[in-house]
């Protein structure tokens, strides 16, 4: 299933081309997203022509290719599929301070390394998933923590699976 999982409205210095919304897709194939649209409260419209996303991957979609632009003082934006259904939306309100991320929840939050987060962590753990019991998946989701990057998500969706 394809979803918005982060939005970034606010990066450090110039918004022009650091402003990023970042699908996810939290299944195992490959999701075409010809027709898809993408839309925040303003009706500023972004249509997907050949992108895709890779099974347990992410798409960052910067503000230099999209033409949206996230409002540092809240925003909503809404995925459509090619038919015109809405799929999933993210809205958050508040002042977004510089280099804050908006999550699933809508909440803000910082990282060190935004739009980083995760990526191609899925396919390894998912291909060792069948190996290792469940308590090995909370030891490296516990042990990533502690090292700078967050696995409790990759974790979470192994497990669930």
């Amino acid at each position: 299933m394809v979803f918005i999982k982060e939005l970034y409205p606010n990066p450090p210095g110039s918004d022009v081309g650091g402003e990023w919304i970042k699908l996810g897709n939290d299944g195992a194939e490959v999701a075409p997203l010809l027709g898809w649209s993408l839309k925040d409260a303003s009706g500023k419209t972004f249509l997907f022509f050949n992108e895709r996303i890779a099974g347990w991957s992410e798409l960052i979609l910067r503000n230099s290719e999209t033409k949206i632009s996230l409002g540092n003082k809240g925003d909503e934006v809404f995925l459509y599929d090619s038919r015109g259904n809405i799929v999933d939306r993210l809205a958050y309100s508040g002042v977004a301070r510089d280099g804050a991320m908006v999550s699933k929840n809508g909440e803000f939050y910082f990282s060190e390394e935004p739009g980083l987060i995760e990526q191609d962590i899925f396919e390894a753990q998912a291909i060792a998933a069948d190996f290792m019991p469940v308590s090995f998946w909370i030891t490296t989701a516990t042990i990533g923590i502690v090292f700078g990057f967050v696995a409790v998500f990759t974790a979470r969706r192994i497990m669930e699976n």
